[in-house]
């Protein structure tokens, strides 16, 4: 198998054990496997939110898994993540535009390591998330909770598409896209289904807590 299809190979072994789900590739880009990174981090030290990176896709249908690649460096060693932020924005006429569903999770996102490129250590991540519908372009953020050093970065990716990145309070367009995979059902909810769909996660989670 090519080494580079192994996070799609990781999410059809995740898809398989959730047999509730309809996984289907709703976007995909592959790595360059050249050793680029974008900062993209929450220092738990001292520094803050201080680099995000807003991965540029275009997706139709129910996004319900996100899969990703990381590369540490400045050292090149792997550094301990506390939880992951993961935020979708929508198009603003090719720019970052307003929040539309922001979701965190704690933990390592099932963190393995995937390879060494020029040096730098690889590792890929994925997770499901609670469902959010999508048609057409948009934007989304992923950030580590990770004190440096080392820093952490999204990897570059092979397609055209763009990548921006916040840097202390500054913006701009990266001259390179990142890897990323979106995969979920290709039916997008109807606005009521998608309401429905929010205080059933709601019962759940008060469920949940009345059990404890």
């Amino acid at each position: 198998m090519n080494k580079s299809m192994a996070i799609l190979a990781a999410i059809a072994v995740l898809a398989g054990s959730a047999s509730a789900l309809n996984n289907t590739s709703l976007y995909f880009n592959d790595t360059a496997h050249d050793g680029n990174a974008y900062s993209s981090q929450n220092d738990t030290n001292s520094f803050g939110n201080f680099a995000t990176v807003y991965a540029s896709f275009n997706a139709v249908g129910t996004i319900d898994t996100v899969a990703w690649l990381g590369e540490y460096f400045n050292p090149p060693q792997q550094g301990q993540i506390t939880g992951f932020t993961l935020s979708f924005y929508a198009d603003n006429a090719g720019a970052v535009g307003g929040l539309v569903n922001s979701q965190h999770f704690n933990g390592t996102n099932n963190e393995s390591f995937f390879e060494t490129a020029n040096g730098f250590p690889v590792y890929e991540y994925y997770d499901f998330i609670t469902p959010v519908g999508w048609n057409g372009d948009g934007w989304l953020a992923v950030v580590p909770d990770l004190g440096f050093p080392p820093q952490w970065g999204m990897v570059g990716g092979v397609n055209n598409r763009f990548a921006q990145q916040d840097f202390f309070g500054s913006r701009s367009t990266l001259g390179q896209s990142v890897a990323l995979y979106l995969g979920g059902d290709t039916a997008v909810p109807e606005p009521a289904s998608m309401a429905a769909l929010g205080l059933g996660v709601v019962a759940l989670i008060r469920k949940r807590k009345a059990a404890k």
